[in-house]
């Protein structure tokens, strides 16, 4: 069995813009799985789907 290792990169975050909020833990920023990919509900903006991040396969900051 073969295992590919998910990379992730820190891209800003949809909500605040990089200024930082709640939804990335006051960061700016959130880890994003790669490729990165912008939501396709909001197109980047921040919605439920995304978790407000405004990107698909987003880790939710704690």
């Amino acid at each position: 069995m073969i295992q590919h290792e998910t990379k992730f990169k820190n891209e800003t975050c949809g909500n605040c813009n990089g200024d930082g909020c709640l939804r990335c833990g006051s960061l700016g920023y959130v880890l994003v799985a790669q490729p990165s990919k912008k939501c396709d509900n909001c197109g980047g903006e921040g919605c439920h789907r995304c978790a407000y991040t405004g990107w698909s396969r987003a880790l939710k900051a704690k």
